[in-house]
């Protein structure tokens, strides 16, 4: 969960039919790509991971509101250090009886269950997605997102594609819709 917790999903076809194959798989009989239907990610719905990207002041203030605290400002220094204090955060407050850890610890890793607790946080401020850029490099070349809740997800079309062997890439003109 490199980009917090979520259902993973990719602006480009490419990228998607890639991860349709298994990671650790040696074969794959067959391979899926979904197109999605999602609400519109906006300023106000989405936590934008670009280090470039600075956390807006709303945003900010939104947090510490819920939180009831004032956030470190080490912990707003980058949107990714926010998810992972967030996180740590809601996972050390539902057992307090451990040491609360540095805020160094907070943003450096997030564990599975501080990232589900930090999904929870961000959904109860209004949050449904976590976006970064396909490309750190190019951003114009699209973009990814982890939805937070599976509700804002409609399946709109499922097609099979086959992939080659060996880097599990698109070979393009295999697509073929797969009836819902």
């Amino acid at each position: 969960m490199k980009f917090g917790y979520g259902i993973y999903l990719t602006s480009r076809y490419e990228t998607a039919a890639h991860y349709s194959w298994p990671r650790k798989a040696t074969s794959v009989e067959h391979n899926y790509v979904y197109t999605l239907e999602i609400p519109q990610p906006t300023a106000e719905n989405t936590l934008n991971l670009d280090p470039t990207v600075a956390l807006s002041a709303s945003l900010i203030q939104l947090v510490e509101d819920k939180l009831g605290e004032t956030l470190p400002e080490e912990a707003i220094a980058e949107p990714k250090y926010l998810r992972k204090y967030v996180g740590n955060l809601m996972l050390w407050r539902q057992n307090t009886e451990q040491k609360k850890p540095t805020v160094k610890q907070m943003i450096g890793k997030a564990s599975v269950a501080s990232e589900k607790a930090g999904a929870a946080f961000f959904i109860s401020i209004g949050l449904l997605y976590y976006q970064w850029p396909v490309d750190w490099k190019n951003p114009a070349k699209g973009h990814n997102i982890a939805v937070l809740e599976e509700k804002n997800i409609q399946i709109n079309t499922i097609e099979e594609v086959q992939l080659d062997e060996k880097k599990h890439q698109l070979i393009e003109g295999t697509q073929k819709e797969i009836k819902l």
